[in-house]
């Protein structure tokens, strides 16, 4: 999970800019799914929740995005950026974060 204030990415995606050799712990196929969560959150650190006796709410949204099909960028050295796509449509919503760890457990039940 990284948190992020100042995104850029033009149309459907979001370029996120990660060290390589955290890239590298997300892509490929692992027996256990991996996901990058990017938090994107308020320039102003104060901004970034609101908490009281009935609800935490964190603001402004959480992304995901699958790496399960990429290759690892193993000839890029680990300390050197790489841009990790994260589409806009997979906002984390209840329903989706239900989906994704369902998911993982069903297939590995059905094997």
């Amino acid at each position: 999970m990284k948190s992020w204030r100042v995104p850029t990415g033009a149309g459907d995606t979001w370029n996120y800019s990660m060290e390589s050799k955290h890239f590298n712990q997300l892509a490929g196929t692992f027996d256990i799914p991996r996901f990058l969560f990017l938090v994107v959150v308020p320039a102003d650190v104060r901004a970034y929740t609101r908490a009281d006796d009935e609800c935490l709410r964190l603001y402004r949204a959480c992304y995901w995005a699958s790496f399960k099909d990429v290759q690892p960028a193993w000839e890029i050295p680990g300390d050197k950026e790489v841009k990790a796509p994260v589409p806009k449509r997979n906002l984390l919503t209840v329903d989706s974060l239900l989906a994704l760890m369902v998911r993982p457990v069903t297939s590995l039940e059905a094997s």
